[in-house]
C-alpha cells in the first residue's frame, strides 16, 4: 500500500498522536517512509503550516516528498475534465488537493493500469460534500475515480497497529 498524506493529516499527527506517547507509531512511520510507502506530493509539502510537521518532515524530505511527473499531469487533466467542480477557482493559487488525488491516481495507473483498485490510499480529514454544496472535496474526487480514501485512524487500522497502556 502507498499512503498519500494530506496536509491536515500531518498537523493531526502531532496534535493527537505525539511521539512521546505513541513512539511505536512514529517508529512505524519512519519504516514506511524508508520503504517508500508514505508520500507527500510537493504541492502538499508547500502548504504545511505546522512547525512540528515541517520540522519532522525536513530530514525526511528526500524520502517522502514526491515531484509531479507527466503521469500526474495527465491525471490532473483527467480531474479537470471529469470533475471541474473539484477545482476551487476562488483561491488565488492552486491548492494541493488536485495534485494529491492525481498522485494517487497515477500510482494506481502505474501499478494496475487504471485509476481504481491500486495500492494508493489518500489520508485526509476532509469529509464528503453535503447536500447542495457545489465544490467537491478530496473524498468526493476519490469516489469519482475509485481511489481509496480514509482518515488517519483508518491508516492505523490498515497497518494493524495496536496500542496498549502500560
Amino acid at each position: 500500500m502507498i499512503y498519500y498524506f494530506d496536509v491536515n493529516i500531518l498537523g493531526e499527527m502531532f496534535k493527537y498522536y505525539p511521539s512521546r506517547i505513541f513512539s511505536d507509531l512514529w517508529e512505524r512511520l519512519d519504516e514506511l517512509i524508508a520503504a517508500g510507502q508514505i508520500r507527500v506530493p510537493d504541492e502538499t509539502y508547500r502548504e504545511i503550516a505546522s512547525d512540528e510537521a515541517r520540522e519532522w518532515l525536513t530530514p525526511r524530505k528526500g524520502q517522502i516528498v514526491c515531484a509531479t511527473t507527466e503521469v500526474e499531469l495527465d491525471c490532473l487533466g483527467a480531474i479537470g475534465s471529469s470533475i471541474p467542480s473539484f477545482v476551487d477557482h476562488s483561491k488565488p493559487r492552486s491548492d494541493a488537493d488536485q495534485p494529491l488525488v492525481a498522485h494517487a491516481m497515477a500510482c494506481n495507473l502505474q501499478a494496475v493500469g487504471e485509476y481504481a483498485s491500486g495500492p494508493a490510499m489518500i489520508l485526509t480529514n476532509e469529509r464528503r460534500r453535503k447536500g447542495n454544496e457545489t465544490r467537491l472535496r478530496i473524498p468526493d474526487a476519490c469516489d469519482h475515480f475509485g481511489v481509496r480514501c480514509g482518515r488517519f485512524l483508518d491508516f492505523i487500522e490498515d497497518l494493524g497497529l495496536r496500542f496498549a497502556l502500560v
